[in-house]
């Protein structure tokens, strides 16, 4: 489930309001759908207003949380804490730049060095890429390296949706995933998207998530679960806390 386009996200969360934001190409209707998203969802400017996010990013599988990380993100500051176990169980933790991908580092509270260090760091780096793109995908489609096209309407949920195809332009951890947005045309949110990862066999099934738990936190409007198809296991963005700029 690894995502796309952390550093984007990084470049987007530190532009100023006020500032014209580069732009990733996109066809006329696909442009069209993404502006009326991105308004309904806060503005277009929505990331420039937020100072922190915090969230823990969970999966529960058959009832039974099986995965948790935590995210102590300093927008402003760019920088993100991410607490975690390893699969051995141990404790990590890793206060991370994001532009430099530097930092430290911690396992059972003892401070790591040299190259566990740096795998640490390297760790936490690609959860926070994978893990804010999971929360805020709505709010990136625009961003500078993606390749928006529309793909006409269909209907989920008993609702008609606008169909976007986002693909990328040598961005992000894995630049061959290929993702469908689909944006529900009276509420403008997202219920529903699916993928396929850059390392699957070409005409591989994509992987569909319904979005659900729509709130506002802060500026923003964020959906808090994604539930795979088959329904036996959810993502949820647990403790979610937005600290908008002062």
């Amino acid at each position: 489930m690894r995502a796309t386009l952390g550093l984007a996200l990084l470049v987007a969360c530190q532009s100023a309001a006020h500032r014209p934001r580069p732009r990733g190409r996109a066809d006329a209707r696909a442009a069209a759908v993404a502006h009326a998203m991105l308004a309904a969802l806060g503005g277009d400017d929505a990331l420039s207003k937020v100072e922190r996010i915090e969230f823990d990013f969970a999966v529960v599988t058959n009832g039974s949380k099986t995965h948790s990380v935590r995210h102590r993100w300093d927008v402003a500051k760019h920088t993100d804490e991410v607490t975690w176990r390893s699969r051995d169980g141990k404790a990590l933790r890793a206060r991370v730049d994001l532009s430099t991908k530097r930092g430290e580092a911690w396992k059972n509270r003892v401070k790591l060095g040299g190259d566990e260090a740096r795998e640490a760091l390297s760790d936490a780096f690609g959860r926070w890429t994978n893990d804010t793109y999971w929360l805020l995908a709505p709010y990136k489609v625009r961003d500078p390296g993606v390749r928006l096209t529309s793909e006409g309407e269909e209907t989920v949920g008993g609702k008609t949706t606008d169909v976007l195809r986002l693909r990328f332009d040598h961005v992000g951890l894995t630049p061959g995933d290929t993702y469908r947005m689909y944006v529900d045309r009276e509420s403008k949110r997202v219920v529903r998207w699916d993928f396929v990862l850059e390392n699957e066999p070409a005409g591989a099934e994509p992987h569909g998530w319904t979005w659900t738990d729509w709130k506002r936190h802060g500026p923003l409007w964020l959906a808090t679960d994604r539930v795979r198809d088959g329904g036996t296991t959810v993502l949820r963005m647990e403790n979610l806390r937005v600290t908008p700029r002062s």
